[in-house]
Protein backbone atom coordinates (compact mmCIF):
# COMPACT_ATOMS: atom_id res chain seq x y z
CA UNK A 1 0.00 0.00 0.00
CA UNK A 2 1.66 3.43 -1.18
CA UNK A 3 -0.53 5.46 0.89
CA UNK A 4 -1.98 6.33 4.66
CA UNK A 5 -4.68 8.16 4.93
CA UNK A 6 -5.34 10.20 8.38
CA UNK A 7 -8.44 11.33 8.95
CA UNK A 8 -8.21 12.50 12.48
CA UNK A 9 -8.87 15.52 14.79
CA UNK A 10 -5.92 15.08 17.64
CA UNK A 11 -7.45 17.37 20.38
CA UNK A 12 -5.51 17.55 23.23
CA UNK A 13 -6.73 17.30 27.07
CA UNK A 14 -6.88 20.63 29.01
CA UNK A 15 -3.98 19.82 32.00
CA UNK A 16 -3.34 16.13 31.17
CA UNK A 17 -6.88 16.01 32.40
CA UNK A 18 -9.30 13.73 29.99
CA UNK A 19 -13.29 14.84 30.74
CA UNK A 20 -15.56 11.92 30.98
CA UNK A 21 -18.84 12.95 28.36
CA UNK A 22 -22.33 11.60 30.16
CA UNK A 23 -25.18 12.03 27.95
CA UNK A 24 -28.66 11.47 28.70
CA UNK A 25 -31.18 10.80 25.89
CA UNK A 26 -34.63 11.60 26.28
CA UNK A 27 -36.66 10.45 22.75
CA UNK A 28 -38.84 13.80 22.66
CA UNK A 29 -35.96 16.13 22.90
CA UNK A 30 -33.61 14.09 20.76
CA UNK A 31 -36.65 14.37 18.03
CA UNK A 32 -36.68 17.72 18.54
CA UNK A 33 -33.46 18.67 18.29
CA UNK A 34 -32.56 16.66 15.15
CA UNK A 35 -35.49 18.07 13.76
CA UNK A 36 -34.26 21.78 14.05
CA UNK A 37 -30.66 20.79 13.06
CA UNK A 38 -31.52 19.43 9.66
CA UNK A 39 -31.67 22.54 7.71
CA UNK A 40 -27.75 23.00 8.78
CA UNK A 41 -26.66 19.43 7.83
CA UNK A 42 -24.93 21.23 4.74
CA UNK A 43 -22.52 22.99 7.01
CA UNK A 44 -21.87 20.86 9.66
CA UNK A 45 -21.94 17.05 8.04
CA UNK A 46 -18.49 17.43 6.15
CA UNK A 47 -17.83 14.73 2.92
CA UNK A 48 -14.08 14.59 2.34
CA UNK A 49 -13.00 15.21 -1.09
CA UNK A 50 -12.58 13.29 -3.91
CA UNK A 51 -10.16 10.58 -2.67
CA UNK A 52 -6.52 9.94 -4.07
CA UNK A 53 -4.50 6.75 -5.42
CA UNK A 54 -5.19 3.86 -3.38
CA UNK A 55 -8.78 4.63 -1.79
CA UNK A 56 -11.96 3.47 -2.56
CA UNK A 57 -14.26 6.53 -2.28
CA UNK A 58 -17.22 5.43 -0.08
CA UNK A 59 -20.62 5.60 -2.54
CA UNK A 60 -22.71 7.51 -0.19
CA UNK A 61 -20.17 10.45 -0.25
CA UNK A 62 -21.49 12.80 -3.19
CA UNK A 63 -18.12 13.47 -5.53
CA UNK A 64 -17.26 17.35 -6.62
CA UNK A 65 -17.18 18.23 -10.02
CA UNK A 66 -13.82 19.09 -10.60
CA UNK A 67 -10.78 21.03 -8.85
CA UNK A 68 -13.60 23.62 -8.19
CA UNK A 69 -12.21 26.86 -5.84
CA UNK A 70 -12.78 26.67 -2.60
CA UNK A 71 -15.11 28.99 -1.04
CA UNK A 72 -11.89 30.73 1.36
CA UNK A 73 -10.43 31.69 -1.78
CA UNK A 74 -12.69 34.24 -3.10
CA UNK A 75 -14.55 35.76 -0.10
CA UNK A 76 -13.66 39.24 1.20
CA UNK A 77 -11.03 39.09 3.73
CA UNK A 78 -11.70 41.75 6.07
CA UNK A 79 -11.09 40.18 9.74
CA UNK A 80 -7.97 41.65 11.74
CA UNK A 81 -6.13 40.34 14.43
CA UNK A 82 -7.30 42.34 17.42
CA UNK A 83 -4.75 42.47 19.58
CA UNK A 84 -2.30 43.15 17.08
CA UNK A 85 -0.73 46.66 17.64
CA UNK A 86 -1.09 47.61 14.09
CA UNK A 87 -4.45 45.59 13.11
CA UNK A 88 -5.25 47.67 10.15
CA UNK A 89 -1.67 46.47 8.48
CA UNK A 90 -1.23 42.71 9.47
CA UNK A 91 -2.49 40.62 7.44
CA UNK A 92 -4.06 37.61 8.80
CA UNK A 93 -5.19 35.59 5.31
CA UNK A 94 -2.17 34.82 3.46
CA UNK A 95 -2.63 32.29 0.10
CA UNK A 96 0.65 31.13 -1.13
CA UNK A 97 0.11 32.40 -4.43
CA UNK A 98 0.20 35.79 -3.39
CA UNK A 99 3.67 35.33 -1.99
CA UNK A 100 4.89 33.48 -5.28
CA UNK A 101 4.14 30.19 -4.70
CA UNK A 102 3.86 28.29 -7.90
CA UNK A 103 1.87 24.73 -7.45
CA UNK A 104 3.04 23.48 -10.89
CA UNK A 105 5.25 20.57 -8.97
CA UNK A 106 8.22 22.08 -10.58
CA UNK A 107 8.99 25.14 -9.27
CA UNK A 108 10.82 24.92 -5.79
CA UNK A 109 7.57 26.65 -3.23
CA UNK A 110 9.71 26.41 -0.47
CA UNK A 111 10.92 29.90 0.01
CA UNK A 112 7.29 31.27 -0.79
CA UNK A 113 5.25 29.16 1.28
CA UNK A 114 7.83 29.79 4.40
CA UNK A 115 7.25 33.64 3.53
CA UNK A 116 3.61 33.17 3.88
CA UNK A 117 4.25 31.68 7.13
CA UNK A 118 6.18 34.11 8.76
CA UNK A 119 5.67 37.79 7.29
CA UNK A 120 4.43 40.00 9.84
CA UNK A 121 6.80 39.79 13.00
CA UNK A 122 4.93 36.34 13.74
CA UNK A 123 5.76 34.04 16.92
CA UNK A 124 8.63 31.61 15.84
CA UNK A 125 10.02 28.92 17.27
CA UNK A 126 12.66 29.04 19.49
CA UNK A 127 12.71 32.89 20.02
CA UNK A 128 8.57 33.54 20.99
CA UNK A 129 7.19 31.16 23.78
CA UNK A 130 3.06 32.18 22.68
CA UNK A 131 0.91 34.76 21.48
CA UNK A 132 -2.34 35.58 20.97
CA UNK A 133 -1.21 39.13 18.73
CA UNK A 134 0.02 37.43 15.31
CA UNK A 135 -2.81 34.45 14.29
CA UNK A 136 -2.65 33.33 10.37
CA UNK A 137 -4.94 31.32 8.11
CA UNK A 138 -2.38 30.37 5.22
CA UNK A 139 -4.61 28.72 2.32
CA UNK A 140 -3.57 26.72 -0.22
CA UNK A 141 -5.31 26.47 -3.88
CA UNK A 142 -5.29 23.60 -5.72
CA UNK A 143 -1.86 22.50 -7.27
CA UNK A 144 1.10 20.76 -6.70
CA UNK A 145 4.04 22.42 -4.34
CA UNK A 146 7.38 20.73 -4.58
CA UNK A 147 9.38 21.58 -1.54
CA UNK A 148 13.22 20.75 -0.92
CA UNK A 149 13.13 21.21 2.99
CA UNK A 150 11.06 21.38 6.27
CA UNK A 151 8.85 23.99 6.03
CA UNK A 152 8.52 25.56 9.66
CA UNK A 153 5.04 26.11 11.25
CA UNK A 154 4.45 29.05 13.85
CA UNK A 155 2.55 29.56 16.46
CA UNK A 156 -1.06 30.28 16.07
CA UNK A 157 -1.18 28.83 12.14
CA UNK A 158 -3.74 27.61 10.36
CA UNK A 159 -2.34 26.06 7.18
CA UNK A 160 -5.64 25.06 4.95
CA UNK A 161 -5.71 23.74 1.60
CA UNK A 162 -8.52 23.58 -0.99
CA UNK A 163 -10.97 20.37 -0.09
CA UNK A 164 -12.44 19.97 -3.43
CA UNK A 165 -9.27 19.08 -4.67
CA UNK A 166 -6.55 18.23 -2.44
CA UNK A 167 -3.41 20.53 -2.92
CA UNK A 168 0.03 18.30 -2.74
CA UNK A 169 3.00 19.03 -1.11
CA UNK A 170 5.83 17.04 -2.73
CA UNK A 171 9.16 16.55 -1.29
CA UNK A 172 11.58 16.95 -4.21
CA UNK A 173 14.37 13.95 -4.56
CA UNK A 174 16.91 16.27 -2.87
CA UNK A 175 15.01 17.00 -0.01
CA UNK A 176 17.35 17.96 3.32
CA UNK A 177 16.82 19.32 6.53
CA UNK A 178 14.64 18.83 9.69
CA UNK A 179 12.36 16.51 11.38
CA UNK A 180 9.43 16.78 8.80
CA UNK A 181 8.25 18.25 5.85
CA UNK A 182 6.16 20.48 7.62
CA UNK A 183 7.82 20.99 10.99
CA UNK A 184 4.96 21.86 13.99
CA UNK A 185 7.61 22.65 16.45
CA UNK A 186 11.32 22.69 15.03
CA UNK A 187 13.90 21.52 17.76
CA UNK A 188 16.81 24.23 18.46
CA UNK A 189 19.80 24.58 21.16
CA UNK A 190 17.70 24.34 23.70
CA UNK A 191 15.25 21.57 22.55
CA UNK A 192 12.13 21.78 20.94
CA UNK A 193 11.42 25.90 20.53
CA UNK A 194 8.03 25.89 21.90
CA UNK A 195 7.19 24.16 24.85
CA UNK A 196 5.79 21.06 25.08
CA UNK A 197 2.81 22.14 27.00
CA UNK A 198 2.80 25.09 24.99
CA UNK A 199 1.75 24.52 21.65
CA UNK A 200 -1.51 25.84 20.78
CA UNK A 201 -4.28 26.64 18.06
CA UNK A 202 -3.11 25.19 14.90
CA UNK A 203 -4.41 22.69 12.30
CA UNK A 204 -3.54 21.51 9.28
CA UNK A 205 -6.43 19.76 7.07
CA UNK A 206 -6.72 19.12 3.21
CA UNK A 207 -3.62 18.02 2.14
CA UNK A 208 -1.50 15.29 0.21
CA UNK A 209 2.16 14.71 1.39
CA UNK A 210 4.20 12.95 -1.06
CA UNK A 211 7.65 11.24 -0.28
CA UNK A 212 7.61 8.78 -3.00
CA UNK A 213 10.80 11.27 -4.92
CA UNK A 214 12.91 10.39 -1.91
CA UNK A 215 14.89 7.27 -1.85
CA UNK A 216 13.35 4.55 0.81
CA UNK A 217 16.48 4.59 2.53
CA UNK A 218 16.28 8.33 3.27
CA UNK A 219 14.46 8.98 6.24
CA UNK A 220 12.03 11.41 6.18
CA UNK A 221 8.64 12.67 7.79
CA UNK A 222 5.26 13.83 6.55
CA UNK A 223 4.50 16.21 9.86
CA UNK A 224 6.44 16.75 12.44
CA UNK A 225 3.66 16.90 15.04
CA UNK A 226 4.47 17.77 19.45
CA UNK A 227 0.56 19.29 20.51
CA UNK A 228 -0.54 20.28 23.38
CA UNK A 229 -4.33 22.11 23.03
CA UNK A 230 -6.42 22.83 20.69
CA UNK A 231 -4.58 21.28 17.49
CA UNK A 232 -5.75 19.30 15.02
CA UNK A 233 -4.91 17.12 12.03
CA UNK A 234 -7.73 16.81 9.29
CA UNK A 235 -8.07 15.04 6.09
CA UNK A 236 -4.79 13.96 5.31
CA UNK A 237 -3.15 11.85 2.73
CA UNK A 238 0.46 10.63 2.89
CA UNK A 239 2.23 8.80 -0.28
CA UNK A 240 5.61 7.11 0.43
CA UNK A 241 7.36 4.43 -0.55
CA UNK A 242 6.26 0.56 0.04
CA UNK A 243 9.73 -1.02 -0.39
CA UNK A 244 10.95 -3.08 2.20
CA UNK A 245 13.21 -1.20 4.89
CA UNK A 246 11.72 2.05 4.03
CA UNK A 247 12.47 4.80 6.16
CA UNK A 248 9.16 7.19 5.28
CA UNK A 249 6.62 7.58 8.10
CA UNK A 250 3.58 9.81 7.76
CA UNK A 251 3.69 11.61 11.35
CA UNK A 252 5.81 11.90 14.27
CA UNK A 253 3.75 13.49 17.60
CA UNK A 254 5.94 13.78 20.64
CA UNK A 255 5.72 15.87 23.99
Amino acid sequence: MRATQVLLPLWACLSGTIAQHVHYQIPEVEEHVHSMLAEFAQYTNYHAPTNTKGFARPTHVPKPAGCAPYWMENIKHQGIAAFNANPAGYQVFRNVKDFGAVGDGVADDTAAIQAAITTGGRCAPGICGSSTTTPAVVYFPSGTYLISKSIIDYYYTQIIGNPNCLPTIRAAANFTGGLGMLDGDQYGANGLGFGATNVFWRQVRNFIFDMTLVNATSAITGIHWPTAQATSLQNIVFEMSSDNGTQHQAVFIES
